[in-house]
Protein backbone atom coordinates (compact mmCIF):
# COMPACT_ATOMS: atom_id res chain seq x y z
CA UNK A 1 0.00 0.00 0.00
CA UNK A 2 1.19 3.54 -0.58
CA UNK A 3 2.84 4.94 2.43
CA UNK A 4 0.19 7.65 3.33
CA UNK A 5 -2.16 4.74 3.95
CA UNK A 6 0.30 3.91 6.90
CA UNK A 7 2.33 6.81 7.93
CA UNK A 8 0.44 8.30 11.13
CA UNK A 9 0.45 12.28 9.29
CA UNK A 10 -2.42 11.83 7.61
CA UNK A 11 -4.38 15.36 8.16
CA UNK A 12 -6.68 13.74 11.04
CA UNK A 13 -3.76 12.76 12.41
CA UNK A 14 -1.93 16.16 11.83
CA UNK A 15 -4.37 17.92 13.67
CA UNK A 16 -4.39 16.10 16.52
CA UNK A 17 -0.62 16.09 16.81
CA UNK A 18 -0.82 19.63 16.76
CA UNK A 19 -3.32 20.53 19.22
CA UNK A 20 -1.35 18.47 21.46
CA UNK A 21 1.84 18.89 21.00
CA UNK A 22 0.96 22.85 21.78
CA UNK A 23 0.51 21.70 25.24
CA UNK A 24 3.53 19.29 25.95
CA UNK A 25 6.85 19.85 26.24
CA UNK A 26 9.65 17.60 24.29
CA UNK A 27 12.68 16.19 25.78
CA UNK A 28 15.58 13.99 24.25
CA UNK A 29 17.05 10.83 26.09
CA UNK A 30 20.16 10.98 28.06
CA UNK A 31 21.26 8.53 29.79
CA UNK A 32 23.57 11.05 31.61
CA UNK A 33 26.98 9.68 33.71
CA UNK A 34 26.69 7.73 36.65
CA UNK A 35 29.26 5.81 39.16
CA UNK A 36 29.63 2.57 39.23
CA UNK A 37 29.60 0.98 42.29
CA UNK A 38 30.18 -2.88 43.05
CA UNK A 39 28.61 -2.89 46.32
CA UNK A 40 26.03 -5.43 47.13
CA UNK A 41 22.18 -4.01 47.26
CA UNK A 42 21.57 -5.64 50.32
CA UNK A 43 18.14 -4.10 50.98
CA UNK A 44 17.01 -5.76 47.87
CA UNK A 45 18.56 -9.27 48.42
CA UNK A 46 17.12 -9.32 51.95
CA UNK A 47 13.49 -8.34 50.56
CA UNK A 48 14.16 -11.13 47.37
CA UNK A 49 14.95 -13.55 50.30
CA UNK A 50 11.99 -12.84 51.97
CA UNK A 51 10.07 -12.75 48.79
CA UNK A 52 11.11 -16.31 47.74
CA UNK A 53 10.09 -17.61 51.44
CA UNK A 54 6.89 -16.78 50.67
CA UNK A 55 6.77 -18.57 47.49
CA UNK A 56 8.38 -21.56 48.98
CA UNK A 57 5.62 -21.52 51.62
CA UNK A 58 2.57 -21.46 49.00
CA UNK A 59 4.47 -24.28 47.56
CA UNK A 60 4.36 -26.56 50.48
CA UNK A 61 0.98 -25.74 50.88
CA UNK A 62 0.05 -26.90 47.38
CA UNK A 63 1.91 -30.06 47.75
CA UNK A 64 0.81 -30.44 51.54
CA UNK A 65 -2.70 -30.36 50.65
CA UNK A 66 -4.80 -32.02 48.16
CA UNK A 67 -4.34 -29.94 45.48
CA UNK A 68 -1.97 -31.17 42.30
CA UNK A 69 1.15 -29.95 42.45
CA UNK A 70 1.58 -26.88 39.77
CA UNK A 71 2.56 -27.39 36.53
CA UNK A 72 4.60 -26.95 33.25
CA UNK A 73 6.76 -23.33 34.05
CA UNK A 74 5.37 -22.74 37.14
CA UNK A 75 6.91 -26.18 37.95
CA UNK A 76 9.83 -25.27 36.74
CA UNK A 77 10.06 -21.99 38.50
CA UNK A 78 9.38 -23.57 41.85
CA UNK A 79 12.52 -25.81 40.94
CA UNK A 80 13.88 -22.68 40.60
CA UNK A 81 12.50 -21.29 44.14
CA UNK A 82 12.93 -24.48 46.35
CA UNK A 83 17.25 -23.97 45.44
CA UNK A 84 17.71 -20.53 46.06
CA UNK A 85 15.63 -21.51 49.51
CA UNK A 86 17.43 -24.51 50.51
CA UNK A 87 21.09 -22.88 49.80
CA UNK A 88 20.69 -19.10 50.83
CA UNK A 89 21.69 -18.90 54.32
CA UNK A 90 19.09 -15.98 54.61
CA UNK A 91 16.38 -18.13 53.83
CA UNK A 92 13.72 -19.21 56.58
CA UNK A 93 14.29 -22.51 54.60
CA UNK A 94 18.20 -22.94 54.71
CA UNK A 95 18.71 -26.77 54.52
CA UNK A 96 15.65 -27.21 55.51
CA UNK A 97 14.23 -30.89 55.46
CA UNK A 98 10.99 -30.06 54.61
CA UNK A 99 12.46 -28.83 51.05
CA UNK A 100 14.24 -31.63 49.77
CA UNK A 101 11.05 -34.12 49.55
CA UNK A 102 9.44 -31.41 47.37
CA UNK A 103 12.36 -30.53 44.99
CA UNK A 104 12.59 -34.48 44.36
CA UNK A 105 8.81 -34.67 43.59
CA UNK A 106 8.80 -31.66 41.25
CA UNK A 107 11.63 -33.01 39.44
CA UNK A 108 10.24 -36.39 38.97
CA UNK A 109 7.00 -34.60 37.80
CA UNK A 110 9.03 -33.09 34.91
CA UNK A 111 10.53 -35.77 34.42
CA UNK A 112 6.88 -37.63 33.92
CA UNK A 113 6.21 -34.82 31.40
CA UNK A 114 9.47 -34.93 29.33
CA UNK A 115 9.51 -36.95 26.03
CA UNK A 116 12.15 -39.71 24.61
CA UNK A 117 13.50 -36.75 22.04
CA UNK A 118 14.06 -34.30 25.09
CA UNK A 119 11.08 -31.69 24.89
CA UNK A 120 8.00 -31.08 26.82
CA UNK A 121 3.88 -29.68 25.62
CA UNK A 122 2.87 -26.84 25.96
CA UNK A 123 -0.49 -26.09 25.76
CA UNK A 124 -1.61 -27.02 21.73
CA UNK A 125 2.27 -27.06 21.07
CA UNK A 126 3.47 -30.56 21.26
CA UNK A 127 7.27 -31.86 21.27
CA UNK A 128 7.72 -27.47 21.64
CA UNK A 129 11.68 -27.41 21.76
CA UNK A 130 10.65 -23.39 22.24
CA UNK A 131 8.78 -24.06 24.78
CA UNK A 132 11.10 -26.41 26.74
CA UNK A 133 13.32 -23.50 27.07
CA UNK A 134 10.91 -21.42 28.54
CA UNK A 135 11.07 -24.35 31.33
CA UNK A 136 14.96 -24.47 31.31
CA UNK A 137 15.36 -20.77 32.35
CA UNK A 138 14.58 -21.10 35.46
CA UNK A 139 15.86 -25.12 36.15
CA UNK A 140 19.18 -23.92 34.55
CA UNK A 141 19.39 -21.08 37.37
CA UNK A 142 18.28 -24.15 39.80
CA UNK A 143 21.06 -25.99 38.32
CA UNK A 144 23.80 -22.88 38.25
CA UNK A 145 22.72 -22.70 42.40
CA UNK A 146 23.18 -26.33 42.89
CA UNK A 147 26.63 -26.45 41.28
CA UNK A 148 27.56 -23.65 43.67
CA UNK A 149 26.59 -25.37 46.91
CA UNK A 150 28.30 -28.84 47.34
CA UNK A 151 25.77 -30.33 50.34
CA UNK A 152 26.09 -34.10 50.14
CA UNK A 153 22.34 -34.37 50.90
CA UNK A 154 21.66 -32.57 47.17
CA UNK A 155 23.63 -34.94 45.59
CA UNK A 156 20.58 -37.35 43.72
CA UNK A 157 18.52 -34.10 43.44
CA UNK A 158 21.37 -32.52 41.72
CA UNK A 159 22.06 -36.31 39.29
CA UNK A 160 18.27 -35.95 38.57
CA UNK A 161 18.12 -32.27 37.23
CA UNK A 162 21.52 -32.60 35.21
CA UNK A 163 20.06 -36.05 33.91
CA UNK A 164 16.54 -33.78 32.74
CA UNK A 165 18.71 -30.42 31.73
CA UNK A 166 20.96 -32.67 29.42
CA UNK A 167 17.88 -34.75 27.51
CA UNK A 168 16.15 -31.21 27.18
CA UNK A 169 19.52 -30.03 25.82
CA UNK A 170 19.30 -32.47 23.01
CA UNK A 171 15.71 -31.34 22.47
CA UNK A 172 16.74 -27.70 21.81
CA UNK A 173 19.57 -28.62 19.91
CA UNK A 174 17.64 -30.74 17.35
CA UNK A 175 14.45 -29.18 17.79
CA UNK A 176 12.93 -26.21 15.67
CA UNK A 177 10.57 -22.80 16.53
CA UNK A 178 7.74 -21.57 16.13
CA UNK A 179 8.30 -17.87 15.78
CA UNK A 180 11.49 -15.88 15.21
CA UNK A 181 12.30 -14.96 18.95
CA UNK A 182 12.23 -18.26 20.10
CA UNK A 183 16.02 -19.10 18.46
CA UNK A 184 16.87 -16.39 20.77
CA UNK A 185 15.57 -18.30 23.93
CA UNK A 186 16.70 -21.48 22.64
CA UNK A 187 20.13 -20.44 22.27
CA UNK A 188 20.03 -18.60 25.21
CA UNK A 189 19.38 -21.85 27.25
CA UNK A 190 21.47 -23.68 25.26
CA UNK A 191 24.52 -21.24 26.45
CA UNK A 192 23.56 -21.94 30.03
CA UNK A 193 23.68 -25.66 29.24
CA UNK A 194 27.48 -25.19 27.47
CA UNK A 195 28.01 -23.18 30.79
CA UNK A 196 26.62 -26.26 33.03
CA UNK A 197 28.34 -29.22 31.30
CA UNK A 198 30.54 -27.67 28.53
CA UNK A 199 29.07 -29.39 25.66
CA UNK A 200 30.83 -28.00 22.35
CA UNK A 201 27.40 -29.46 20.18
CA UNK A 202 25.69 -26.66 22.45
CA UNK A 203 27.88 -24.02 20.88
CA UNK A 204 27.74 -25.56 17.45
CA UNK A 205 23.75 -24.79 17.37
CA UNK A 206 24.52 -21.41 18.62
CA UNK A 207 26.44 -20.11 16.05
CA UNK A 208 24.06 -21.78 13.41
CA UNK A 209 20.97 -19.67 14.35
CA UNK A 210 23.39 -16.51 15.74
CA UNK A 211 24.39 -17.00 11.89
CA UNK A 212 21.05 -15.93 10.33
CA UNK A 213 21.21 -12.32 12.44
CA UNK A 214 19.12 -10.68 15.20
CA UNK A 215 16.54 -8.40 13.43
CA UNK A 216 16.12 -5.09 15.35
CA UNK A 217 15.05 -1.65 13.51
CA UNK A 218 16.37 2.04 13.85
CA UNK A 219 13.60 2.45 16.64
CA UNK A 220 14.91 -0.29 18.65
CA UNK A 221 12.17 -2.66 17.66
CA UNK A 222 12.14 -6.49 17.35
CA UNK A 223 10.09 -8.06 14.44
CA UNK A 224 7.17 -8.89 16.80
CA UNK A 225 7.22 -5.23 17.63
CA UNK A 226 5.72 -6.76 20.89
CA UNK A 227 6.94 -5.46 24.52
CA UNK A 228 5.66 -9.33 25.75
CA UNK A 229 8.06 -11.16 23.08
CA UNK A 230 10.41 -8.10 23.48
CA UNK A 231 11.18 -9.39 27.19
CA UNK A 232 11.93 -12.79 25.80
CA UNK A 233 14.64 -11.34 23.37
CA UNK A 234 16.10 -9.02 25.46
CA UNK A 235 16.46 -11.38 28.53
CA UNK A 236 17.60 -13.81 26.23
CA UNK A 237 20.57 -11.40 24.33
CA UNK A 238 21.34 -10.46 27.74
CA UNK A 239 21.94 -13.98 28.64
CA UNK A 240 23.70 -14.78 25.34
CA UNK A 241 26.06 -11.27 25.97
CA UNK A 242 27.03 -12.62 29.06
CA UNK A 243 28.06 -15.89 28.52
CA UNK A 244 29.46 -15.52 25.31
CA UNK A 245 31.06 -12.21 25.65
CA UNK A 246 29.15 -11.16 22.85
CA UNK A 247 28.74 -7.32 23.38
CA UNK A 248 27.11 -6.59 20.14
CA UNK A 249 24.03 -8.58 21.40
CA UNK A 250 24.47 -7.01 24.65
CA UNK A 251 23.60 -3.71 22.94
CA UNK A 252 21.05 -4.58 20.95
CA UNK A 253 18.77 -5.73 24.52
CA UNK A 254 20.16 -1.73 25.15
CA UNK A 255 18.65 -0.12 22.68
CA UNK A 256 15.29 -1.91 22.96
CA UNK A 257 15.15 -0.67 26.80
CA UNK A 258 16.11 2.60 25.53
CA UNK A 259 12.71 2.53 23.47
CA UNK A 260 10.68 0.97 25.95
CA UNK A 261 10.80 3.84 28.35
CA UNK A 262 9.01 5.87 26.29
CA UNK A 263 5.80 2.85 25.60
CA UNK A 264 5.75 3.45 29.30
CA UNK A 265 2.32 4.95 31.29
CA UNK A 266 2.65 6.53 34.85
CA UNK A 267 1.69 2.74 36.22
CA UNK A 268 4.05 1.09 34.50
CA UNK A 269 1.35 -0.36 31.86
CA UNK A 270 3.49 -0.33 28.55
CA UNK A 271 1.60 1.13 25.28
CA UNK A 272 1.01 -2.12 23.14
CA UNK A 273 -0.97 0.05 20.15
CA UNK A 274 2.18 -0.97 17.20
CA UNK A 275 2.42 -4.73 18.33
CA UNK A 276 2.12 -7.95 15.96
CA UNK A 277 1.50 -9.92 18.19
CA UNK A 278 -1.57 -10.71 20.95
CA UNK A 279 -0.46 -7.92 23.41
CA UNK A 280 -1.65 -5.20 21.17
CA UNK A 281 -4.79 -6.03 22.97
CA UNK A 282 -3.45 -6.78 25.98
CA UNK A 283 -1.02 -4.29 27.15
CA UNK A 284 1.46 -5.60 30.19
CA UNK A 285 4.02 -3.90 32.71
CA UNK A 286 6.74 -2.79 32.69
CA UNK A 287 8.13 -5.07 35.84
CA UNK A 288 8.49 -8.07 33.37
CA UNK A 289 11.35 -5.91 32.45
CA UNK A 290 13.27 -5.43 35.44
CA UNK A 291 16.29 -7.53 35.44
CA UNK A 292 16.78 -6.33 32.03
CA UNK A 293 17.23 -2.47 33.28
CA UNK A 294 19.00 -3.43 36.23
CA UNK A 295 21.83 -5.84 34.63
CA UNK A 296 22.12 -3.52 31.55
CA UNK A 297 22.40 -0.45 34.21
CA UNK A 298 24.72 -2.38 36.18
CA UNK A 299 26.92 -3.62 33.47
CA UNK A 300 26.48 -0.69 31.31
CA UNK A 301 27.18 1.89 33.74
CA UNK A 302 23.70 4.12 32.41
CA UNK A 303 22.06 6.08 34.89
CA UNK A 304 19.01 6.13 32.44
CA UNK A 305 18.57 2.80 32.51
CA UNK A 306 19.35 2.77 36.34
CA UNK A 307 16.34 5.46 36.71
CA UNK A 308 13.66 2.97 34.91
CA UNK A 309 14.98 0.21 37.23
CA UNK A 310 14.18 2.22 40.33
CA UNK A 311 11.31 3.95 38.63
CA UNK A 312 10.10 -0.14 38.17
CA UNK A 313 10.71 -0.76 42.00
CA UNK A 314 7.99 1.74 42.84
CA UNK A 315 5.35 0.08 40.90
CA UNK A 316 2.68 -1.56 42.89
CA UNK A 317 3.03 -4.86 40.96
CA UNK A 318 6.73 -5.04 41.97
CA UNK A 319 6.32 -7.26 44.67
CA UNK A 320 4.34 -9.77 43.36
CA UNK A 321 6.54 -9.86 39.67
CA UNK A 322 9.91 -9.21 40.96
CA UNK A 323 10.31 -10.32 44.63
CA UNK A 324 8.10 -13.57 45.19
CA UNK A 325 10.54 -14.98 41.93
CA UNK A 326 13.81 -13.39 41.44
CA UNK A 327 16.10 -14.24 43.98
CA UNK A 328 17.19 -17.81 41.41
CA UNK A 329 18.35 -15.25 38.98
CA UNK A 330 20.50 -12.85 41.41
CA UNK A 331 22.11 -16.07 43.04
CA UNK A 332 22.74 -17.19 39.46
CA UNK A 333 24.05 -13.86 38.15
CA UNK A 334 25.71 -11.83 41.03
CA UNK A 335 26.19 -8.73 38.75
CA UNK A 336 22.42 -8.46 39.64
CA UNK A 337 23.13 -7.76 43.44
CA UNK A 338 24.94 -4.77 42.78
CA UNK A 339 24.04 -1.72 43.83
CA UNK A 340 22.54 0.59 40.82
CA UNK A 341 24.57 3.29 39.31
CA UNK A 342 23.48 6.64 40.07
CA UNK A 343 19.96 7.14 38.15
CA UNK A 344 19.76 10.03 36.14
CA UNK A 345 16.07 12.53 35.99
CA UNK A 346 13.50 10.18 33.79
CA UNK A 347 12.33 12.77 30.90
CA UNK A 348 8.53 13.52 32.04
CA UNK A 349 7.98 15.98 28.83
CA UNK A 350 8.62 14.34 25.72
CA UNK A 351 7.24 14.01 21.77
CA UNK A 352 8.78 10.86 20.41
CA UNK A 353 8.09 9.72 16.92
CA UNK A 354 8.93 6.11 15.98
CA UNK A 355 9.28 5.87 12.23
CA UNK A 356 9.31 2.56 11.83
CA UNK A 357 6.35 1.88 13.58
CA UNK A 358 4.81 4.87 12.21
CA UNK A 359 3.81 5.59 16.58
CA UNK A 360 3.84 8.93 18.39
CA UNK A 361 4.17 9.12 22.14
CA UNK A 362 3.62 12.28 23.44
CA UNK A 363 3.74 13.17 27.32
CA UNK A 364 3.74 15.80 29.50
CA UNK A 365 3.25 15.52 33.38
CA UNK A 366 0.20 12.66 34.13
CA UNK A 367 -1.13 13.75 30.66
CA UNK A 368 -0.02 10.97 27.55
CA UNK A 369 -1.19 10.39 24.55
CA UNK A 370 -0.51 7.98 21.30
CA UNK A 371 -1.09 8.56 17.62
CA UNK A 372 -0.78 5.39 15.70
CA UNK A 373 -1.05 4.99 11.65
CA UNK A 374 0.73 1.54 11.17
CA UNK A 375 -1.77 -1.20 10.79
CA UNK A 376 -0.30 -3.99 8.36
CA UNK A 377 -2.84 -3.61 6.15
CA UNK A 378 -3.87 -5.17 3.62
CA UNK A 379 -0.89 -7.31 3.41
CA UNK A 380 2.35 -7.58 4.76
CA UNK A 381 5.24 -10.22 5.49
CA UNK A 382 6.37 -10.55 9.28
CA UNK A 383 5.83 -11.94 12.32
CA UNK A 384 2.24 -11.71 13.22
CA UNK A 385 0.14 -8.38 12.00
CA UNK A 386 -0.89 -5.04 13.45
CA UNK A 387 -4.28 -4.58 12.99
CA UNK A 388 -5.80 -3.00 16.09
CA UNK A 389 -8.20 -0.44 14.78
CA UNK A 390 -6.91 2.60 17.35
CA UNK A 391 -5.21 5.38 16.38
CA UNK A 392 -5.21 7.94 18.91
CA UNK A 393 -5.30 7.20 22.44
CA UNK A 394 -5.24 9.82 25.51
CA UNK A 395 -4.46 9.21 29.06
CA UNK A 396 -4.18 11.44 32.37
CA UNK A 397 -3.56 9.69 34.94
CA UNK A 398 -4.85 6.41 35.38
CA UNK A 399 -8.04 7.59 33.00
CA UNK A 400 -7.96 6.73 29.16
CA UNK A 401 -10.04 7.03 26.06
CA UNK A 402 -9.98 5.68 22.95
CA UNK A 403 -8.17 2.25 22.99
CA UNK A 404 -10.20 -0.88 21.90
CA UNK A 405 -9.84 -3.46 23.99
CA UNK A 406 -10.28 -7.68 22.92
Amino acid sequence: PPRSTLFPYTTLFRSIAVVLASTLISTRLSAGSATRTTDADDELLDRLVAGNDRSVEKLLGLTGGARPMPYYRYLSGSVANLSAAYCHPKSAFFKSGQILPVFEAAIKKLTALQYADGTLDSGGNRHSAPDTAFLLESLCSAAFILQEHDFAELADVKKQLEQFLRKAGEGLRTGGVHTPNHRWVVCAMLAKLYSLYKDQKYLDRIEQWLAEGVYIDADGQYPERSRNYAVVENNSLITLGHLLQRPDLLDMARKNLQATYYYMEDDGELVTLDSRRQDQYQPISITSFYRAYRYMAIHSNDGFLAAVARKIETLANFTESVVSRALPSFMERPLLAQKLPQATALPSAYNKHFSTSALVRIKNGDRSASIYGGSDKPMVIASGRSCIPTFFTFRKASVEIGRAHD
